[in-house]
């Protein structure tokens, strides 16, 4: 400040009077934290250095603010400062009649980061210090399928979406909601629908899985496509959302299996048994299409035979394509049902053979004649989708030549006390 009249002024301890409101019009609140003040010597003219503002001296004040987020939201800050001194003769005591305090400020001039605004009703003109503004979110979404096995396939599986809204400007964000369409989602506040700057908030959503979806593939693309969208106060337009695409997984039933699908051949490694003995018997499958196949394995078991595991082996081939080799895979195969039995499901892949081993126990049920054992391949899971000719193993029951050919000689008797002896007659107990 400078006295450019004739009568020195005492400027007491705090001259300085700062006004600052945030906005650009000085319409907004006043600014919570004041400015800092402090006198500045070095840029000071005190030409008698008596510490009063004599004609002609100018004192220098500079003033801080540090600008918080109101200022941002605000757009800025409108700013004035007057300041006063009492006018005093050469010994620093008032002049008579000029006790009042003399208002020295005129206006505040521009500084490097503000501009002068309109004159204000005193003749002043403030400075306004304008900050750019920023306004900007983010919208990313992501989805994980709640229904229990990852795989959208099935009306009612749950899709569950989460949406994150970050404010990544330098301005409060307020009023954020969030929407999507798909789920029917409509302005649902997100948390507590403020946002500083680099905050975020998330907003769950979910949508149930039509049969309409599932029976149109998804619109015939396979997928189920999602986008969301956030807006808030200060942005209105409403900001995009990266796109989902959950696919839909759809179960195909394998076509009907044709009758020569499968080419079956059946061998038992004996050919004639009594009762009591043990046969092992080996089924050769070979896929004759160029498909994937899932098969069963039907096996009619003549009476009397028996099943000995419910688990049998299955060999595949290596790549010799030959059995027996030291590149065999072997595997074991689940057994289903006691008569017939069903090996499966059983995946041959296209030209593939494979082969089944397992043993038979032959029971006292077992007829003597020829035992023959069919088996025939099916589509797996069916009683009437037939995929391969019938194949046959045939054995000779015998009779056994100790029990149905023998003569006993000697007494036949009732062994009540189980000791190997014929007690007498009149023995009790």
């Amino acid at each position: 400040m400078t006295n450019p009249g004739n009568v020195a002024l005492d400027l007491g301890a705090n001259p300085i009077t700062d006004t600052m409101t945030y906005g650009s019009d000085g319409s907004g609140a006043a600014v919570a934290v004041p400015m800092t003040i402090s006198f500045d010597a070095s840029s000071t003219t005190d030409t008698n250095g008596n510490g009063r503002l004599d004609s002609g001296d100018t004192f220098a004040y500079t003033a801080n603010f540090i600008v918080d987020q109101a200022t941002l939201d605000a757009g800025g800050v409108h700013n004035t400062a007057s300041a006063t001194g009492n006018p005093v003769d050469s010994t620093g005591a008032d002049i008579s009649g000029l006790t009042d305090p003399v208002d020295t400020s005129e206006n505040d001039e521009t500084n490097g980061d503000g501009t002068d605004g309109p004159t204000d009703p005193n003749g002043n003109k403030p400075t306004v210090v304008k900050i750019t503004q920023v306004h900007s979110m983010t919208v990313a979404k992501s989805t994980t399928d709640t229904a229990g096995d990852v795989t959208i396939n099935t009306a009612g599986d749950i899709i569950s979406y989460d949406i994150v809204v970050t404010n990544n400007g330098n301005t409060t964000q307020t009023g954020v909601v969030v929407n999507d369409a798909l789920t029917g989602t409509v302005n649902a506040r997100c948390g507590t629908s403020i946002l500083l700057p680099k905050e975020s908030c998330t907003v769950t959503v979910s949508y149930t899985v039509l049969q309409a979806d599932i029976d149109s593939n998804g619109g015939g693309d396979g997928n189920i496509e999602n986008t969301a969208n956030a807006n808030s106060t200060q942005i209105t337009i409403p900001v995009n959302s990266n796109e989902v695409i959950v696919p839909i997984i759809i179960f195909v039933k394998s076509p009907d299996l044709a009758d020569d699908s499968v080419l079956l051949s059946k061998v038992v490694n004996q050919k004639q048994i009594s009762v009591g003995d043990q046969l092992y018997y080996t089924i050769s499958a070979e896929n004759t299409t160029e498909n994937e196949l899932e098969i069963d394995v039907r096996d009619d078991l003549p009476n009397g035979f028996k099943l000995v595991a419910n688990v049998v082996k299955l060999t595949r081939t290596g790549n010799d394509g030959n059995f027996g080799t030291d590149d065999d895979v072997t595997s074991i195969v689940t057994v289903n049902g006691s008569d017939p039995v069903r090996f499966g499901p059983i995946t041959l892949a296209d030209k593939e053979k494979v082969q089944i081993g397992y043993l038979i126990k032959v029971g006292t049920a077992a007829q003597q004649s020829n035992a023959v054992n069919t088996a025939q391949v099916y589509a797996s899971g069916s009683e009437v989708d037939i995929g391969s000719n019938v194949a046959a193993a045939t054995v000779q029951v015998l009779a056994d030549s100790v029990l149905d050919q023998s003569t006993l000689i000697g007494k036949v008797f009732h062994d009540r006390d189980g000791d190997g002896y014929q007690d007498p007659a009149n023995v009790t107990g």
